[in-house]
């Protein structure tokens, strides 16, 4: 089995190469259920699959396994098409969400750029949920504590998410926002919070309060969010990337589809590499 520590969207990686395991399901499991022990925020596991180049499933830190995530998804992508398992610039992983397709931009036999098809967001308050409203709530009207704020609300990656627009993150008192958003009426289910500036068009600065774990440095849903907010509310352009810096320096490109999909562009970094094989 092998081990890799990699990089994405502000999030570490611990990739661990099941495939070659004689019972790589069980292999899985039994690491699955140690993964409070990696040195990451989450364990990745490639296993292999007869639907597509390769099956991955993903679980954090606290135990909790996810239907899919891009960060991740591009960390395989880089990882197979490195060790030599893929050839081509474009792949297909299974999840637990489905099939998706990552594509590898690849420069003199290295990769340079990732980008993965998201779920398309949610939009539809019934299923964020918001209760009281009906239809997309963009820019929508909220009172907190005694101040009306404009929040857009999008889900993506099973993950609810309040946009608001303001001068400046650095200035946004985001605790306090985010925790009168946490009991608002109209959100019964919590949501996360995303403070997001217009640097220029298509250029956007976020801060997110994630729900259950607080302000956190990178979002990579925060970030899908913070552009499609953006082109909802007219700021940015449909079909055009949109940058958004993160606050832990990173810069992610998200672009929000004319049919409704979001894709999202980073570049992997592999940080550490237990090149031995190692038997299960």
């Amino acid at each position: 089995m092998r081990f890799v520590k990699m990089r994405a969207a502000g999030v570490d990686y611990v990739c661990a190469d099941c495939q070659r395991c004689a019972d790589p399901e069980r292999a899985s499991d039994r690491l699955a259920a140690s993964c409070g022990e990696v040195d990451g925020d989450a364990l990745v596991l490639i296993l292999p699959s007869n639907k597509a180049d390769a099956k991955l499933r993903l679980i954090y830190a606290d135990g909790t396994e996810a239907r899919f995530c891009g960060g991740a998804a591009c960390c395989v992508g880089k990882y197979l098409f490195d060790s030599g398992q893929v050839r081509t610039g474009i792949l297909s992983l299974e999840t637990a969400g489905g099939l998706r397709k990552v594509r590898l931009t690849v420069r003199n036999g290295a990769v340079v750029d990732t980008s993965v098809d998201m779920e398309a967001p949610v939009l539809d308050c019934e299923h964020i949920p918001v209760a009281g409203k009906t239809g997309r709530c963009v820019a929508g009207p909220f009172e907190l504590d005694g101040v009306t704020y404009s929040v857009t609300c999008v889900k993506l990656a099973s993950k609810p998410h309040a946009v608001l627009f303001c001068d400046a993150v650095s200035d946004f008192a985001l605790e306090r926002i985010a925790r009168l958003l946490g009991k608002h009426d109209a959100l019964p289910e919590g949501i996360c919070t995303d403070a997001v500036e217009i640097v220029d068009r298509n250029d956007l600065r976020l801060r997110t309060w994630e729900k259950g774990r607080g302000e956190i440095p990178a979002s990579l849903s925060g970030a899908c969010a913070a552009a499609v907010a953006a082109v909802l509310t007219g700021t940015c352009d449909v079909d055009e990337p949109v940058s958004v810096r993160l606050t832990d320096g990173e810069t992610l490109t998200v672009e929000y589809m004319r049919g409704g999909g979001v894709v999202f562009r980073t570049v992997p970094e592999t940080i550490l590499t237990d090149s031995p094989e190692r038997a299960d």
